[in-house]
């Protein structure tokens, strides 16, 4: 059934230990200064959310943040909106991989914004996503792990279309488009790519081709490397 919290999250889990918090849920639905769906671990336990029915938040739909080596896992298998923050917000401090799979997400700021300090971070999208405020999906690490985003519907940024990024290290940079799809930057780029010295990938292969419009108010794509 229907999950309310109607002063603040819809669901709140919080570790300082090394488990995992699994979350699986049907509809939930945050306060107006609340997220949809808020899990944290500080203690090195992984992330787990699964969602199968609509999400939504005052604040950000999900928002997960691990430290350590904690891993963050988001399945979005239906829509998910943050109203006055992100749609998806997964962030780990540490050496984490992000994983990020949506439907239709749309935030205030971000549609959805992926961090890891070190670990792999993937986002593939099954359906529109928009960033209301910002970029519609952001991406980043550091060091030898990737960046990968997989374009799998329509995506919209006030700002960025799509943002990839590795901070000045070597690994690579990979943005998809898995089914021609329209990638449109309001104000910026439509693609963003940027890495260190590593190898930045724009649609560079079979199967992965960027064949929808990339439409950007400065550059259609923009790829920036320093190696």
């Amino acid at each position: 059934g229907q999950v309310t919290g109607v002063g603040g999250d819809g669901v709140n889990a919080v570790t300082t230990g090394a488990g995992t918090i699994k979350i699986t849920t049907n509809a939930v639905s945050g306060g107006a200064v609340g997220d949809g769906i808020d899990a944290s671990s500080s203690g090195g336990a992984s992330i787990s959310v699964t969602t199968n029915g609509v999400i939504l938040g005052g604040l950000r739909g999900i928002a997960a943040a691990t430290s350590g080596t904690g891993a963050i896992t988001v399945t979005a298998n239906t829509d998910v909106t943050g109203i006055a923050d992100d749609g998806v917000k997964a962030t780990t401090i540490g050496l984490g991989n992000v994983t990020v799979s949506s439907t239709y997400v749309a935030g205030g700021k971000y549609g959805i914004e992926a961090i890891s300090s070190g670990g792999v971070v993937t986002v593939t999208t099954k359906g529109a996503t928009f960033g209301n405020g910002n970029d519609g999906v952001f991406a980043q690490t550091s060091g030898a792990s990737s960046t990968s985003v997989n374009v799998g519907g329509d995506v919209q940024g006030a700002q960025v279309g799509v943002r990839a990024v590795n901070t000045g290290g070597t690994g690579t940079v990979n943005v998809n488009d898995v089914g021609g799809f329209q990638i449109v930057g309001q104000t910026s780029d439509g693609i963003q790519a940027t890495a260190g010295t590593g190898t930045i990938n724009v649609g560079s292969s079979v199967g992965n081709r960027i064949n929808g419009a990339v439409v950007g108010l400065d550059d259609g794509i923009d790829a920036l490397g320093a190696g």
